[in-house]
């Protein structure tokens, strides 16, 4: 059985028509799973990754970024006792 409560649904945009020019009837239909509605969403991170209506890539960068950004600041911390040309 699926759980409605831990689905999503994600509404992607066509590269080729922008989702403005989709009937407005056909975004806004309502899916239910077992009697419980689906919440529609814009974006969800899916094995790793950040998945957008717009299969946009920015949101997985930036988190990747600032994931390599805490390593980083994990590796200074941890070596901050060493010479700066060392740790450069």
């Amino acid at each position: 059985m699926f759980n409605a409560a831990k689905s999503k649904r994600i509404v992607r945009q066509s590269r080729y028509k922008p989702i403005s020019s989709i009937p407005l009837r056909s975004t806004n239909v309502l899916f239910t799973i077992n009697g419980s509605l689906v919440e529609v969403i814009d974006n969800r991170a899916h094995l790793g990754h950040v998945i957008t209506h717009n299969s946009d890539d920015s949101l997985d960068i930036l988190r990747c970024r600032d994931k390599v950004i805490g390593h980083i600041n994990n590796v200074l911390c941890t070596f901050r006792q060493l010479d700066p040309v060392l740790k450069n």
